[in-house]
């Protein structure tokens, strides 16, 4: 752990529990994107190991912002998860319906009715339930070691192994507490009703407003910690560009899109049209 971020975060009543990277995926010195998320089933297991009988855990990503109070008890007897459905003509980091249909066929369990893509940004439940969330990805391992045996490409991220491992599990879809949200001037999905959700998740605000909103929660005494909600959605939809987009922010945008125009033109030109990952290509909502 960072020296600067323990001392950074010293002073909100911040926990942080080490342990090993046992989940590493196969092709992990590949130089592939997504191999971090993996370590979220360390912390699946770690849950499932340690957590107390009474206790509810909430896993979220690094790039996500709480704008209200999050009431846990409803997860008691349900994994709350975040999913979309999986569409034919979508292969998420590989995870394409035909994929999905040949894994489950493999595992000999029926196949979901309406089968999701399972994001991991949000999942939320009891010890009981993670405990058998914990079996379930287990069971989706081996599924998948032998699946790369037979020289197919392992599972892309965390969020495909949530995929095949929820359905067979208590669950809710909090698609109305936390969601996806985009921000860019070229890819943006903000639909006016951010206020009502409890969680967003932002993903290309790393390096952008997180940057800035980061400074503002170092200061124990800034309106980060001390406004009234709606004036802290306003403050923070306005620096991750929820609620708007600053002419610095357009501006910005622009030229990287331009980069990832010239990115793409190159993929296209040298790598026979294959799509470059990462960014924008990670996953639904797909408008």
């Amino acid at each position: 752990m960072p020296e600067w971020f323990r001392i950074e975060t010293d002073a909100t009543d911040l926990e942080i529990i080490a342990i090993p990277f046992n989940h590493q995926p196969p092709d992990m010195n590949s130089g592939t994107y997504f191999r971090s998320p993996f370590y979220k089933l360390d912390a699946i297991d770690w849950i499932s190991l340690h957590g107390g009988p009474d206790e509810i855990f909430l896993l979220l990503d690094s790039d996500e912002v709480v704008v209200g109070h999050i009431d846990v008890s409803g997860w008691a007897e349900k994994l709350g998860y975040l999913g979309w459905e999986m569409k034919d003509d979508y292969a998420f980091h590989g995870l394409t319906v035909a994929r999905y249909a040949e894994l489950v066929a493999r595992s000999g369990l029926p196949e979901p009715v309406n089968p999701q893509v399972v994001g991991g940004e949000f999942i939320a439940g009891s010890v009981k339930l993670y405990r058998l969330f914990a079996k379930e990805i287990a069971r989706v391992e081996q599924l998948n070691l032998e699946y790369v045996r037979d020289l197919n490409p392992p599972l892309g991220t965390e969020e495909n192994y949530y995929s095949l491992a929820l359905p067979y599990l208590p669950t809710e879809n909090c698609l109305a507490i936390v969601t996806r949200i985009w921000t860019s001037l070229h890819h943006r999905t903000v639909s006016g009703n951010e206020r009502d959700l409890l969680i967003w998740h932002l993903p290309v605000e790393k390096g952008r407003g997180f940057d800035k909103a980061a400074k503002v929660a170092a200061d124990r005494t800034s309106w980060f910690w001390r406004a009234p909600r709606n004036e802290f959605i306003e403050k923070m939809g306005r620096i991750m560009g929820v609620t708007g987009l600053s002419p610095s922010r357009v501006i910005q945008d622009l030229f990287w899109g331009f980069i990832g125009l010239l990115r793409y033109a190159r993929e296209t030109l040298f790598h026979h049209g294959n799509m470059p990952q990462g960014g924008n290509a990670h996953g639904p909502p797909w408008k």
